[in-house]
């Protein structure tokens, strides 16, 4: 369903699907392809852009989609089983150009790039490692005793690794852990007993940082700019697509049960989020059309939805980022078990700046679909995110 909205420029304004004009936010000819915890009064405070002092190129219409697969294996139950689903449903939604985060492996990498190969035949992904030193900081009896307590009672049963020991059967155990141990179990998710008998390293999944873009069209300028990060190696994607700089990226999540390690550069989660959203606020090109996607783990609040790191959403908006929902959509939401979230938000996003007048927008909620998984008594979600679509067209 789709519904026409007068231009809002400062605020988020939408439900499944929702079609918005808006100003200052390129024009096509109709018909055009490519050639190649706040109240509810939060809304997104945009910056007013300068008019362009040189002429922007006619943009095409395209299609930009972000998703958070979580395939991260050991943290986010049932990966292996989901990812062929995933490969599947994204086959589906039509796309043109597809930002997925947390694709952690290189086996699953290859997977969804190889199914996926005919609709999207130019794809950019960096390989980031991780050089640490192997370390054991915790105990082998209790790390042996959490690793079979969140299995029998949490992975097995489609529930995550992070509810499980922040607020589920297992949270006794792991509270019982210290600092030094829970940061290297929430680096080790995949493994856990590596932490006390050997191999466990500082960052997730070998140092990889999951980001993965795929277009039918030619990536310009593809690279990847790394942020500053503990934890998890994280960055940004930026290439021009079909006129579009296209940014695709993830960033930091606020992690309550894993606490900031002291004498680093940030002092929390939420400070080591602050420089990346800044970063993003420098990456936007002058004179050309900005279009960043990803689980940016910040969103505003509002009546129906739980903000995110709200301040360090604001300053997305300072800098011109805009996005053209209503306050009710929720991307993490409290009816996907594997989200086991009692409050809904929206922190994946599809946001622009910079861009021309006569664009419209329309939005879609994706990869929301109940699914059954054999063995499994319940059903299920493609992943603990929803997936955001936004096709961009001319003024009709």
């Amino acid at each position: 369903m789709s519904a026409r909205f007068p231009l809002l420029p400062a605020t988020l304004a939408v439900s499944s699907a929702v079609l918005f004009q808006v100003q200052g936010a390129g024009q096509t000819t109709p018909g055009d392809t490519p050639d190649a915890q706040e109240p509810a009064t939060d809304v997104l405070e945009t910056a007013t852009p300068e008019p362009l002092e040189t002429e922007v190129p006619t943009l095409p219409q395209m299609t930009f989609a972000t998703y958070n697969t979580g395939l991260a294996h050991g943290a986010v139950a049932l990966a292996a089983e989901r990812l062929p689903l995933i490969e599947k449903h994204l086959a589906t939604i039509g796309a043109d150009v597809i930002c997925l985060q947390e694709v952690w492996t290189d086996d699953d990498a290859a997977s969804i790039t190889g199914t996926l190969k005919d609709a999207y035949p130019y794809t950019f992904r960096e390989v980031t490692t991780d050089t640490s030193e192997p370390t054991t900081p915790c105990g082998p009896l209790r790390t042996y005793f959490l690793k079979r307590c969140v299995e029998k009672k949490c992975s097995s049963k489609g529930i995550s690794a992070e509810e499980c020991v922040s607020a589920g059967p297992c949270k006794k155990k792991y509270d019982a852990l210290d600092d030094d141990c829970k940061r290297c179990l929430a680096a080790n998710t995949s493994n856990p007993t590596g932490c006390a008998l050997g191999g466990a390293q500082d960052f997730v999944s070998d140092g990889r940082n999951g980001l993965l873009l795929m277009s039918k069209y030619p990536l310009e300028n593809a690279r990847y700019v790394p942020h500053d990060t503990l934890l998890v190696k994280r960055g940004m994607i930026a290439a021009d697509i079909a006129g579009y700089h296209t940014i695709c990226t993830h960033l930091s999540a606020d992690l309550g049960v894993v606490p900031y390690p002291p004498g680093r550069d940030f002092e929390s989660w939420e400070d080591e989020h602050a420089a990346q959203v800044q970063a993003l606020a420098d990456a936007a090109v002058p004179g050309q059309c900005t279009v960043l996607l990803g689980d940016l783990n910040t969103g505003p609040g509002t009546a129906s939805l739980t903000g995110e790191l709200p301040d360090n959403f604001r300053t997305l908006g300072a800098a011109g980022y805009q996005a053209f929902w209503d306050d009710t959509t929720c991307t993490w939401c409290k009816d996907n078990p594997l989200a086991g979230s009692d409050v809904n938000k929206r922190i994946d996003h599809a946001m622009f700046n910079g861009c021309p007048e006569g664009l419209t927008f329309e939005y879609t909620r994706i990869m929301d679909e109940e699914i059954t998984i054999e063995g499994q008594a319940e059903p299920t979600r493609l992943s603990d995110h929803y997936g955001v679509e936004v096709t961009v067209r001319p003024n009709p």
